[in-house]
């Protein structure tokens, strides 16, 4: 079994950080690509997305996503 963000007492082998700046069009693909990837993986990882004040609706698709992967999580960086 995987473990994923919310087994806290295991360790994670792989974190993989995605900085997003009004990439809304491309998450939902790159997401497909990753768990297509990563499914066969043996070890565990999180995937986080940093949004960097995008003003398209990226943040909603990091929201959409994060339902969906019990291993993703999202941050949004205040305005500048």
């Amino acid at each position: 079994s995987k473990t994923v963000m919310s087994d806290v007492n295991k360790d994670i082998f792989l974190t993989i950080v995605f900085p997003v700046c009004n990439e809304a069009g491309n998450l939902k693909p790159l997401m497909v690509e990753l768990e297509e990837s990563l499914k066969l993986a043996d070890f565990s990882y999180e995937i986080f997305f940093v949004d960097d004040c995008s003003t398209d609706n990226s943040w909603q698709v990091i929201e959409e996503i994060k339902t969906q992967f019990p291993y993703v999580e999202g941050f949004q960086l205040p305005s500048k």
